[in-house]
């Protein structure tokens, strides 16, 4: 729709009404989750979220459900990735590629939220490291090894796990995490 590209807002009303008034009607389904596509392009992504979530609650055997489905997890990631706060968004990313694959493992795009999923668990890795070495900063060592041990244990395979494992080790080297 050329109205999507020129004015994704304008666009939104449109198919607004075309749910209003055919909610049960062959383009409903299309309608909703092109509602949703509309705020994903104005980054509106919180909103692109709600809208593909209700396609799916109220249209579940559309042909576009699994389009939502992916598109959740899409759409967090890129919230997570223009907000300064991380954790929700990449938390609900992470949960919207795991119901992607789960629902639908040989779906269109499955290897992409696959790959996806595993840049997520990169992110959220690099995030926790951040706090980790917060803690370092300003000297709240068992803080800082709590968050070191969660990491090893969450993260196993990543860089941040092997960093982590190193900050344990320095932290007993220098006595900082005697009883």
């Amino acid at each position: 729709c050329n109205l999507m590209a020129t004015d994704p807002e304008k666009a939104v009303t449109v198919f607004e009404k075309v749910i209003k008034h055919q909610p049960f009607g062959p383009l409903a389904d299309d309608a909703q989750v092109k509602i949703g596509d509309c705020y994903a392009k104005q980054m509106d992504y919180a909103a692109a979220v709600l809208a593909y979530e209700k396609a799916i609650r109220e249209f579940p055997e559309s042909e576009w459900a699994m389009m939502a489905h992916y598109r959740i997890g899409e759409c967090n990631l890129l919230r997570a990735k223009t907000t300064a706060n991380q954790t929700g968004p990449l938390a609900a990313a992470r949960d919207g590629f795991d119901r992607y694959i789960r629902k639908y493992p040989d779906g269109k795009h499955a290897v992409e939220a696959r790959e996806r999923l595993t840049e997520v668990t990169l992110l959220q890795a690099n995030k926790e490291m951040e706090v980790a070495e917060f803690y370092l900063r300003i000297k709240k060592p068992k803080a800082a090894a709590h968050c070191f041990g969660l990491i090893t244990q969450e993260f196993a395979g990543t860089e941040a796990a092997e960093n982590a494992r190193e900050g344990i080790k320095y932290l007993k080297g220098i006595g900082a995490l005697r009883p």
